[in-house]
């Protein structure tokens, strides 16, 4: 039976050798400068335009399970309210489906909920 001779592991030698050691930088440009604070536009930000949504809880003709609600006055926003069903799906932890201008998610209706919705730039009512 041979011994085989072990690798110290407590500093020392380093244990392998630096890949980018022979690189150099040569003739290479240097990088675009970092402004260290970005300048603010002189003038007021023209604010984004927040939709409505209507917040209700219901648990009629579902099997007794609460649901929350998100209607939507008009299909105008139908693009945005899928995305906002897949943040609010994946962020929650809920299911959830569109059915028609709504969005019904699992469970009660919660400040998260309502946090998250205003990020996406909707406005609740309810």
């Amino acid at each position: 039976m041979s011994k085989t001779k072990r690798i110290e592991t407590e500093g020392g030698e380093s244990l392998g050798q630096n890949a980018f050691a022979g690189l150099s930088l040569g003739d290479l440009p240097e990088g675009p400068q970092q402004d260290a604070a970005p300048e603010k536009k002189a003038g007021k930000e023209k604010k984004q335009k927040k939709f409505p949504l209507v917040l209700r809880r219901e648990k009629k003709g579902r099997g007794g399970k609460t649901v929350t609600v998100l209607e939507a006055p008009d299909h105008s926003i139908g693009p945005r309210l899928e995305a906002l069903l897949q943040v609010l799906k994946k962020s929650l932890g809920r299911g959830g489906q569109r059915e028609g201008r709504s969005l019904v998610l699992q469970g009660e209706p919660d400040e998260r909920l309502r946090e998250l919705v205003e990020n996406e730039g909707f406005r609740l009512k309810g």
